[in-house]
Protein backbone atom coordinates (compact mmCIF):
# COMPACT_ATOMS: atom_id res chain seq x y z
CA UNK A 1 0.00 0.00 0.00
CA UNK A 2 2.87 2.33 0.78
CA UNK A 3 4.26 1.89 -2.76
CA UNK A 4 1.01 3.16 -4.26
CA UNK A 5 1.27 6.48 -2.47
CA UNK A 6 5.05 6.89 -2.68
CA UNK A 7 5.20 7.41 -6.48
CA UNK A 8 2.11 9.42 -7.32
CA UNK A 9 -0.21 10.58 -4.58
CA UNK A 10 -3.02 11.04 -7.11
CA UNK A 11 -2.73 7.53 -8.58
CA UNK A 12 -6.11 6.62 -7.06
CA UNK A 13 -7.76 9.13 -9.44
CA UNK A 14 -7.06 6.86 -12.39
CA UNK A 15 -8.41 3.47 -13.31
CA UNK A 16 -11.09 1.13 -12.10
CA UNK A 17 -10.81 2.05 -8.43
CA UNK A 18 -11.72 5.66 -9.20
CA UNK A 19 -14.76 4.46 -11.16
CA UNK A 20 -15.85 2.27 -8.28
CA UNK A 21 -15.39 5.06 -5.75
CA UNK A 22 -17.30 7.46 -7.99
CA UNK A 23 -20.26 5.08 -8.20
CA UNK A 24 -20.32 3.83 -4.63
CA UNK A 25 -18.41 6.34 -2.58
CA UNK A 26 -16.15 4.58 -0.13
CA UNK A 27 -18.67 1.82 0.55
CA UNK A 28 -18.81 -0.76 -2.30
CA UNK A 29 -22.02 -2.22 -0.84
CA UNK A 30 -23.87 0.84 -2.19
CA UNK A 31 -23.47 -0.30 -5.82
CA UNK A 32 -26.82 -1.72 -6.91
CA UNK A 33 -28.26 -2.96 -10.18
CA UNK A 34 -30.50 -0.49 -12.00
CA UNK A 35 -33.92 -2.13 -12.09
CA UNK A 36 -36.15 0.57 -13.57
CA UNK A 37 -35.21 3.63 -15.58
CA UNK A 38 -38.54 5.17 -16.49
CA UNK A 39 -38.54 8.64 -15.06
CA UNK A 40 -41.90 10.17 -14.18
CA UNK A 41 -42.10 13.91 -13.66
CA UNK A 42 -44.12 15.31 -10.79
CA UNK A 43 -44.60 18.69 -12.48
CA UNK A 44 -48.07 19.88 -13.50
CA UNK A 45 -48.79 18.39 -16.97
CA UNK A 46 -51.07 21.34 -17.81
CA UNK A 47 -48.07 23.67 -17.62
CA UNK A 48 -45.27 21.31 -18.65
CA UNK A 49 -45.00 18.39 -21.04
CA UNK A 50 -46.54 14.98 -20.21
CA UNK A 51 -45.15 13.35 -17.05
CA UNK A 52 -43.95 10.19 -18.83
CA UNK A 53 -40.32 10.06 -19.83
CA UNK A 54 -39.40 10.30 -23.50
CA UNK A 55 -37.46 7.07 -22.96
CA UNK A 56 -39.32 3.97 -24.04
CA UNK A 57 -38.91 0.29 -23.24
CA UNK A 58 -37.76 -1.92 -26.09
Amino acid sequence: MKLLFSGDRFAWLRGNEFSRHTLAGLNPVNIEILKEFLILSELDPAVHSPPESASRRN
